[in-house]
């Protein structure tokens, strides 16, 4: 635990702390809640969007009551309040839920290009949050039981094999779960790798794409910065199947910019600010659209810019190019 007899951790993590061990997911919602999006059910192989997409649009959607607790670490009041107004069970759910929107739908999406390919791909309508907080934040004890719970729920439904979306998920399940798991026997699969290999062989067709418009690529620091698999080239290898007209930040591959979202919980102010700097820098290219892979810095994004049409998931593009 990132903790010390002389250094006290701020309300607002401990608050995330509690709720991922507690309810399974940081703002406290429920497995049945975060799997809202998945209309099929369990199979041997499924999509797991770890949680993280239904999350983030919570938090770009909530963006200014989550900031009250967050905006600063030294706080007390703010955040003891939060923790009572969590308390209140129906009415916080009411409050901070939400099922629809840019981010909410982006695992529907993947499943619809997955099932385009041929395949049988299921999903948890019971789908727990992956820990990322726990793990980032340095609660290593705590993220070791949490992951033993995580994994059970994943063999009680039978999954053999797990198509991940984000940096973050794909990097904790493939590299980081098994340090903490006894037998750990699940197949870990990038969709990026899978489009790929769609689109390679057939599977996948994707119609061409507007040749009015520029995009930027956005590298996510667990796909350029990974301290196990770099994953650089391969969304730019999807975006060239689409025709896309792109151009590169001065700022790219490994020596991306981080967009500010991972100290969102804890540095609100600080976080906005990272994001505006790497926005403006994405923006400087002269590119109409940002293309995103991570929904940490979709969010981000969103927030700083307040035109959702500027920024897009890969997932989305992929998607809209789809010969139905």
């Amino acid at each position: 635990m990132l903790m010390n007899s002389s250094y006290r951790l701020p309300e607002s993590i401990l608050i995330v702390r509690d709720n991922i061990l507690k309810k399974m997911h940081p703002l406290g919602l429920s497995t049945s809640e975060c799997g809202s999006w998945c209309i099929d059910g369990p199979k041997d192989t499924i999509l797991y969007s770890g949680c993280l997409y239904s999350t983030m649009e919570i938090v770009y959607s909530k963006e200014a009551l989550l900031h009250l607790v967050t905006s600063s670490p030294d706080k007390k009041l703010t955040p003891k309040l939060a923790r009572m107004f969590m308390g209140l069970g129906p009415l916080y759910k009411m409050v901070v839920s939400k099922k629809d929107g840019k981010i909410y739908e982006i695992p529907r999406k993947a499943l619809e290009v997955l099932k385009q390919m041929g395949m049988e791909v299921g999903c948890l309508k019971e789908e727990p949050y992956v820990g990322v907080l726990l793990y980032e934040l340095g609660f290593h004890n705590e993220f070791k039981e949490y992951v033993n719970r995580v994994y059970q729920l994943f063999k009680k439904y039978g999954v053999k094999r797990i198509i991940t979306l984000d940096p973050h998920t794909y990097e904790l399940l493939k590299y980081v779960y098994p340090k903490y798991i006894m037998d750990y026997d699940l197949e870990i699969l990038n969709i990026l790798d899978i489009v790929i290999q769609g689109l390679r062989d057939g599977r996948l067709t994707i119609g061409g794409a507007s040749k009015d418009l520029k995009y930027v690529f956005h590298d996510p620091c667990h796909y350029s910065k990974s301290r196990y698999r770099k994953i650089i080239e391969e969304p730019r290898k999807v975006m060239n199947s689409l025709g896309l007209r792109t151009v590169e930040s001065r700022k790219s591959g490994e020596t991306s910019m981080c967009c500010g979202g991972p100290i969102e919980t804890y540095f609100s102010m600080l976080a906005r600010r990272v994001a505006e700097a790497r926005y403006k820098d994405l923006v400087s290219t002269g590119a109409d659209k940002i293309v995103v892979t991570c929904p940490i810095c979709l969010s981000s994004f969103l927030t700083v810019s307040k035109d959702e049409s500027k920024i897009v998931d890969l997932i989305e593009l992929i998607y809209e190019g789809l010969e139905r």
